[in-house]
């Protein structure tokens, strides 16, 4: 049963971040609204599309790593989001630390490109890590998931 509580809490995590708005940065740290007087988006590179989209690519302005707390790392790839509103996401994220390069590529099983109610601009990029179970991973990913 202890094995089991960390696939339940990332399985919750993940069903939560699915919806649309409850885990959500707020206004004025995560995405920016394209109505807001600060719009403009950063000056970076186009995301590239969900098929061709890999691990080492997903820096935009940072990453949440979790592998001390659960096989799980990921990446705030979508153009909307700034580095204070990924750092404060990850804040809120059990076991989770942020950082600037992207998700490590050690280990890895696979990768879901989430991007809620479909909007590009708030993608986020999970990759997953041995010892978890494709299957599980693969299950539990709101988006579309890629295994290695």
């Amino acid at each position: 049963m202890p094995r089991l509580l960390p696939l339940f809490v990332l399985a919750a995590c993940l069903s939560a971040c699915a919806a649309d708005t409850p885990n959500a940065p707020s206004p004025d740290t995560g995405p920016r609204d394209s109505t807001s007087p600060s719009a403009t988006p950063p000056a970076v590179p186009a995301t590239p599309s969900a098929d061709t989209l890999t691990v080492a690519e997903a820096v935009r302005p940072g990453s949440c790593d979790k592998r001390p707390a659960e096989p799980l790392c990921y990446a705030f790839t979508g153009a909307a989001w700034t580095v204070e509103g990924a750092q404060n996401e990850c804040l809120g994220a059990i076991g989770g630390t942020y950082g600037t390069a992207a998700c490590p590529t050690s280990n890895r099983i696979g990768e879901c490109v989430y991007r809620p109610g479909g909007d590009a601009e708030r993608e986020v990029v999970y990759t997953f890590y041995a010892p978890q179970d494709p299957l599980i991973a693969e299950g539990i990913c709101p988006g579309t998931y890629r295994a290695f």
